[in-house]
C-alpha cells in the first residue's frame, strides 16, 4: 500500500492516469486510507500551497496551477487523494474538505475580466457538483442524527455552497460546442440541460436543508454563558453559506425554467 508522500506524489503527479471511473462510476474510488496523522497532515499542507499559488500568485503562476490541475485529470485524483478512504472520508481532518472545495472554487473562478469560460470546463463543473453532493449528503447525514452541526461542518458547508455557486453563475457563459451556429431556443435548450445535469434534486434537497438549518440556528436565543465573538463568527459563516445557496437557487430558477418544479417542491 503506497502511503505518505509516495501517496500524494503518485496521486497528484503520475504521467498516466486513467480517466475512467471504476465499474460503480464513483469517483471516490482507489482512494488511500487515513490512518496516518502525517498523512492528513502532508494532504492538508499540499492543499494550502495549491491554494496560495491560485488565490495569491500572479497571473503567470495561476495560470501554470490551473493547467497542472487540468491536466491528465489530476482534478479527479487532487478529489481522491482529499478524500481518503470513500468509506470514512477525511474531509473533516485538519478541514481538508473545505480546504480542498478552496481549492476547487479557485480553479474554476474565471477573472472578471473574461467574458466567457471555456468548453473544456465543463467536466470540472461536473467534479465541483459530484463532490459537492458526497460532502453534503455525509453534513446533512450529521445534522439529522445531531440536530445540529459543529463549526467546522458549518465551514465546510460554507466553501462547498461557494464553490456551487460560482459553477451556478459560470454555467451561461460556457462557451457551448457549436455556438453561434444554433438558434437562440437551443441554445437556452442546451443551458437548461446543463443546470439540470449537474444541479441534481437531490443535491438541490441538501442545500433546501442547510437553509433551514440556517434559519433554526438564527432563531435560537443564546444563553447568559455564550461567547459573543463566537456566535458572530458562526454567524457570518452560515451567512456566506446562505448567500452562496440563495445565488445557486436563483441561478437555476433563472436559466432552467422547464426545471423550476424540481427547486420549488423542495420548499
Amino acid at each position: 500500500e503506497v502511503g505518505g508522500r509516495q501517496l500524494l506524489l503518485h496521486a497528484f503527479m503520475m504521467e498516466n492516469a486513467s480517466n475512467k471511473e471504476d465499474s460503480s462510476g464513483n469517483f471516490l474510488a482507489n482512494s488511500g486510507k487515513p490512518r496516518e496523522t502525517e498523512r492528513t497532515a502532508l494532504v492538508a499542507a499540499s492543499l494550502r500551497i495549491v491554494f496560495a499559488l491560485l488565490r495569491f500568485g500572479n497571473r503567470k503562476t495561476r495560470t501554470a496551477a490551473v493547467e497542472i490541475l487540468m491536466d491528465n485529470d489530476r482534478y479527479r485524483l487532487l478529489a481522491n487523494v482529499a478524500t481518503g478512504d470513500k468509506n470514512f472520508p477525511m474531509w473533516f481532518s485538519m478541514s481538508i474538505g473545505a480546504k480542498f472545495m478552496c481549492v476547487i472554487a479557485e480553479t474554476v473562478r474565471i477573472a472578471c475580466i473574461d467574458r466567457s469560460a471555456p468548453t473544456t470546463a465543463l467536466p470540472s463543473y461536473d467534479l465541483v457538483c459530484h463532490f459537492s453532493l458526497a460532502v453534503l449528503r455525509m453534513l446533512v447525514g450529521r445534522l439529522q442524527s445531531q440536530t445540529t452541526l459543529q463549526e467546522a461542518d458549518e465551514i465546510l458547508a460554507m466553501h462547498t455552497a461557494y464553490a456551487c455557486a460560482i459553477v451556478a453563475e459560470q454555467l451561461p457563459h460556457v462557451i457551448k460546442p457549436g455556438q453561434g451556429s444554433m438558434e437562440g431556443v437551443m441554445e437556452q435548450k442546451m443551458v437548461e440541460y446543463l443546470y439540470s445535469r449537474l444541479f441534481s434534486r437531490e443535491l438541490l434537497k441538501c442545500f433546501v436543508k442547510l437553509l433551514l438549518y440556517d434559519m433554526q440556528e438564527s432563531l435560537n436565543v443564546p444563553g447568559p454563558e455564550a461567547n459573543l465573538e463566537d456566535l458572530k463568527r458562526r454567524a457570518d459563516i452560515r451567512q456566506t453559506m446562505r448567500d452562496s445557496i440563495t445565488t445557486v437557487i436563483v441561478e437555476f430558477l433563472r436559466n432552467s425554467e422547464q426545471h423550476r418544479f424540481e427547486v420549488l417542491e423542495q420548499f
